[in-house]
């Protein structure tokens, strides 16, 4: 998978009460930091006492930051971006900008069905449940040991079900994942990566590399 680093080079200042981030890209980043040590603690769940605890916890914060890159792009952008946006995912664009960040976080949930998804498990996680659910689906915890003939495993996961079958949570994440870079690229809000355009400007100084794991 491709790596990402994080320039220092002129950083721009973080809102109110943040730790050092300030750009959607800083958020994206984030977003695969967390998919990296899901995949980690995944490798490991299976061995340890307490791996379904730690792979859950790394679930709940994954979906999060999937979740509010959201805002992190819509508050990121100028009015005349945000109204642009608006347009291609057919809301109306009003006065009130908390009611058109909850239209914009509407309608890529309904673009992308594992941002809907991930939208379910970080308010049910956040919230001890979700009130009004606007999608049909179960998640589930596996841990089983596999009785394989001269190799006996155990194997630990996180599955979702829904009418199209089960899924991995992993998988889910990383089609989140690739869903906000492919949108953020098209709106000039990361750098690293070919996005066809002529001089727009561009937020942040955070750059994405294309090294290889290490």
């Amino acid at each position: 998978m491709t790596s990402y680093s994080i320039s220092t080079d002129d950083p721009p200042d973080s809102p109110a009460h943040v730790f050092h981030l300030a750009t959607p890209q800083h958020m994206l980043t984030k977003l695969w930091w967390e998919l990296q040590k899901l995949n980690e603690e995944l490798q490991r769940a299976p061995q340890s006492v307490r791996g379904i605890e730690f792979i859950s916890y790394c679930a709940f914060n994954t979906a999060v930051t999937a979740l509010h890159c959201a805002d992190w792009a819509w508050r990121s952008l100028t009015e005349d971006d945000q109204r642009g946006l608006a347009g291609r995912f057919g809301f109306q664009f009003k006065a009130d900008q908390r009611a058109n960040l909850t239209a914009f976080v509407d309608a890529v949930c309904k673009d992308h069905k594992p941002l809907s998804i991930c939208r379910h498990i970080a308010n049910g996680s956040k919230h001890m449940g979700v009130d009004k659910p606007t999608l049909a689906f179960s998640v589930r915890t596996v841990w089983e040991f596999i009785a394989a003939p001269g190799e006996p495993r155990s194997v630990a996961y996180l599955v979702v079900e829904d009418d199209s079958g089960e899924h991995r949570v992993e998988k889910i994440f990383a089609s989140a994942f690739e869903y906000w870079e492919r949108l953020f690229g098209e709106l000039f809000l990361i750098e690293g990566r070919p996005v066809e355009s002529s001089g727009r400007r561009r937020v942040g100084a955070i750059i994405f590399s294309n090294s290889e794991d290490v």
